[in-house]
């Protein structure tokens, strides 16, 4: 059985994409699979990708992101429609809306 607290996650997202391996709660289900048992569908996301998706909430450029991630611009904007597609989204303005729920949340881990 789902506790308040867990439940009242769950409806603050608003949003179906999360990643994470870790429990919720001490000693309850990993957090990817309580979100899945939710219906949230749940992209993995390369550690590349993750990189790429804190360059753009700080407002990097895709050149920007290039030379800090010593990639090339083209890599970089393959990376972008690539996380587009796996979180759902069509534009840039929604991607970044989408990665700020994760980065609040903390699913973009500490790169």
């Amino acid at each position: 059985m789902l506790d308040e607290y867990q439940i009242d996650i769950a409806s603050l997202l608003g949003q179906k994409f999360l990643t994470a391996e870790t429990p919720i709660l001490e000693n309850s289900i990993p957090r990817e699979q309580f979100l899945k048992d939710l219906g949230f569908a749940v992209p993995s996301l390369s550690l590349q990708e993750k990189k790429v998706i804190k360059h753009l909430l700080f407002g990097y450029s895709a050149r920007q992101s290039a030379e800090a991630l010593f990639l090339s611009i083209r890599t970089v904007e393959h990376y972008i429609e690539r996380i587009k597609s796996k979180l759902g989204v069509s534009s840039k303005q929604e991607l970044i809306l989408k990665a700020k729920d994760l980065e609040a949340l903390g699913f973009l881990g500490n790169n």
